[in-house]
């Protein structure tokens, strides 16, 4: 009954299609950090409960701070985010957020702009 449904609403709104499919992946990326957070075994078998702590607040924090987000583009770039950061904590073993990393001698050439414009 369900499926006969979907298929009706599928050839009516073509953009249903779209939505679901948009929908399982979004479901399918939480419940992989879900999942993450429950196997995760740290580097320091210390810090173990406090990272899979970290892993679940922040998967719930930024899905629930995103579930209003109606784009398509935007959805993607969520998703093509969250996909990153889950590839680099299951792989480099590390949860939190990847730091951005300037070139040598960056930080020291934006001081120096910041003191001329004075």
């Amino acid at each position: 009954m369900i499926s006969l449904t979907l298929s009706r609403l599928n050839r009516v709104h073509p953009l249903f299609a779209m939505a679901t499919s948009l929908r399982q992946e979004v479901l399918g990326l939480y419940k992989k950090c879900l999942r993450l957070s429950r196997v995760w075994e740290a580097k320091n078998p210390a810090d173990t409960e406090k990272e899979r702590k970290y892993i679940l607040d922040e998967a719930r924090t930024l899905f629930r701070a995103n579930k209003n987000l109606v784009s398509e583009e935007e959805i993607r770039k969520c998703l093509k985010e969250g996909y990153t950061r889950y590839e680099i904590a299951s792989h480099y073993r590390i949860p939190y957020p990847r730091p951005i990393h300037y070139p040598t001698g960056y930080v020291a050439k934006l001081q120096k702009k910041k003191i001329k414009d004075k």
